[in-house]
């Protein structure tokens, strides 16, 4: 291949959603055996570093990923009654309620 075929090959190949997944496969890959010592450096910051603010963020860090990340506070704009938050829940897990009693005259 000249260098533009070459590049134009692997700008093809790169499309691929096979070659796609094993790129993904291999990245994820080199990142899991990173990540001991990926840790070890925000431990070694957590630790040792004169900044109180590089100290703070690396405990951030390390205790976000050991689950312990702060709460969120979510604001809840739309307001519905139970009986439309039931009727959607029971939807989407495509549960049939049973019909009321209906009076006959």
């Amino acid at each position: 291949y000249s260098q533009g075929g070459a590049r134009t090959r692997g700008g093809e190949l790169l499309k691929m959603p096979h070659i796609q997944a094993a790129i993904r496969k291999e990245c994820e890959r080199v990142l899991a055996s990173s990540a001991p010592m990926a840790i070890s450096v925000l431990v070694e910051l957590a630790v040792s570093s004169s900044s109180d603010s590089v100290r703070y963020q690396a405990a951030s860090s390390l205790l976000d990923r050991a689950g312990f990340k702060n709460p969120v506070q979510v604001e809840i704009k739309e307001h519905r009654t139970m009986e439309e938050v039931d009727a959607e829940l029971n939807m989407l897990l495509g549960i049939t309620p049973p019909e009321k009693d209906k009076a006959t005259h």
